[in-house]
């Protein structure tokens, strides 16, 4: 069965009322009155006869008499609620009692409004009216609420196919704004109390916010203010007043984002809401579309912020380590290693800066820190630093060694970071001038493979521990390292083993021909 209500609105004539009534006389009278305001209507005597009416013609509201000889008014009422198809319409109960347990029951029913007789036509076109006329703007706010969840499944599906989070706030940014007209619309990302706009479409929401908080802090007001829900903040511009509506995008109950919306023109409060209802369906959206990875992002500026921090503040310690000729046990060199205030492990930390993007800053700031104590070292022996192929092209890392004096700088290039550009880590060393010399650090491990140490042409090879511990009682490991040492020997590069704990491992080192190493049995780290 199609529905039998629509609004006079939908069909674009005038209204149509059924009247319901066993008393011609009483039908006429209404009748003519609905006539001469313009409207037409339908006549049944009782309420079989406006049941099968309801169930057949299409109808904007229905004026029922309360006492019918068949089935009387309160329930033809109750049946005409009954159907999905009736449930909506507007129905007007005439009653010839004012009594109250009348209108209450009708009410109780669904009426809409109920009229005692005698009444003035007149009086009970209007109240028709009143009601039809609700009617149509409830149909149209459904047809509108319609169109508005048909445009959010269209921007779920062509969101959700996309590849970056800026794609995706892009596509949500430029459907909200069309979609109710908005002055403006953008997509903002809260990474701590910095203000990211991902995206932005028409008149720029943050722009507005920015000018209308005169200097204070946007980030911590945004943040502030988006754990306490949704909220209109009110702007002025030069022309006019108006509000942004900002509703949170939320992740495992953190607030990682905001959807903020302008709306446009001379916007009453019922366009405000609207628009404000929007965005709130926009932000569960987002929150679909790219929230986790807003989320992902937020939790690792935290952390990243956890450890830029300290290192910033030099909360760390420099200690050095004695790198020893094995044959007469002079000190050759010390290398330059990083103790943490926290006691984090040093490994670790570095392995956490290169997944979080902050190892330049950890590795400059300790290499600075290396090559201010360098005066205070023995005069006869290198300084060895660790640094990573991006920060060894860096263009002010000369300026930095050069602190360094007259003192010979092994730069220990780490095994944590591949190198992309062999010829440009050559190139870059050479560029640092005859007294510094290259080192591939932990050969055997991570990305120093034996290709890796012959494309570098590196002065020196560090083996790994991993390779030097228990090697006095391991034939595989003696097999490595002396392969290793042939290596470096025919293309010109020193071996240096790490990691000699032991009397054994030392003499079994020794024995395969390595003439330099470092370990706790040689000397172990510490401060000047």
């Amino acid at each position: 069965m199609v529905s039998r209500v629509r609004s006079a609105e939908q069909r674009g004539v005038a209204s149509r009322v059924l009247i319901v009534d066993d008393d011609r006389d009483a039908r006429t009278l209404v009748a003519t009155a609905l006539e001469l305001a313009g409207h037409t209507s339908i006549q049944a005597e009782s309420a079989d006869e406006a049941l099968r009416v309801l169930d057949a013609e299409q109808v904007d509201a229905v004026i029922l008499d309360r006492a019918m000889p068949d089935t009387d008014g309160i329930e033809c009422l109750r049946l005409i609620r009954q159907s999905t198809d009736t449930v909506r319409i507007p129905v007007v109960m005439v009653t010839a009692s004012a009594g109250n347990d009348e209108i209450v029951a009708a009410l109780d029913l669904g009426a809409d409004d109920y009229i005692t007789k005698p009444f003035a036509p007149g009086e009970l076109v209007a109240r028709v009216m009143r009601l039809i006329r609700g009617h149509a703007e409830w149909v149209s706010l459904l047809r509108d609420e319609a169109h508005r969840r048909t445009a959010l499944l269209s921007a779920a599906a062509s969101s959700s196919t996309t590849t970056t989070v800026e794609q995706g706030a892009m596509d949500l940014a430029e459907e909200l704004y069309s979609l109710d007209d908005a002055r403006g619309a953008a997509m903002i990302e809260l990474i701590g109390d910095d203000v990211v706009v991902l995206a932005s479409k028409g008149d720029d929401p943050m722009g507005h916010i920015t000018s209308a908080l005169h200097g204070k802090d946007l980030g911590a007001y945004l943040n502030a203010r988006a754990t306490l829900g949704p909220w209109l903040e009110p702007i002025t511009d030069t022309t006019s007043s108006s509000v942004v509506s900002l509703v949170p995008i939320r992740v495992d109950d953190v607030v990682v984002g905001l959807v903020a919306t302008m709306p446009g023109g001379a916007a009453t409060r019922s366009d405000i809401d609207r628009v404000h209802a929007t965005a709130m369906d926009f932000a569960l959206l987002a929150t679909a579309v790219f929230g986790s990875a807003l989320l992902d992002s937020a939790r690792r500026d935290e952390e990243r912020r956890s450890l830029v921090g300290p290192i910033e503040a030099g909360e760390f310690t420099i200690v050095f380590q004695p790198v020893l000729c094995l044959d007469t046990g002079n000190v050759v060199g010390h290398e330059a290693l990083t103790r943490f205030g926290d006691g984090a492990d040093t490994a670790r930390t570095f392995a956490r800066a290169a997944h979080l993007g902050v190892t330049p800053l950890l590795e400059m700031k300790t290499l600075e820190a290396a090559i201010s104590l360098a005066p205070a070292l023995p005069d006869d022996g290198w300084l060895a630093v660790n640094v990573s192929p991006s920060v060894l092209l860096q263009e002010d890392l000369g300026e930095r060694l050069r602190l360094a004096g007259d003192r010979p700088v092994l730069l220990e290039l780490s095994e944590v970071e591949p190198v992309v550009d062999y010829d440009a880590v050559r190139t870059a060393v050479e560029a640092l001038g005859p007294g510094v010399s290259l080192s591939v650090d932990d050969a055997g491990a991570g990305f120093a493979s034996l290709a890796h140490v012959l494309a570098l042409r590196a002065t020196y090879v560090k083996i790994d521990r991993s390779w030097i511990t228990g090697i006095d009682h391991d034939p595989a490991k003696r097999a490595l390292v002396s392969g290793i040492g042939n290596f470096a020997a025919e293309s010109s590069a020193l071996v240096i083993a790490e990691g000699i704990e032991t009397e054994r491992e030392l003499d079994t080192v020794r024995d395969l021909g390595i003439h330099l190493g470092q370990g706790y049995l040689l000397g172990r780290p510490a401060p000047l």
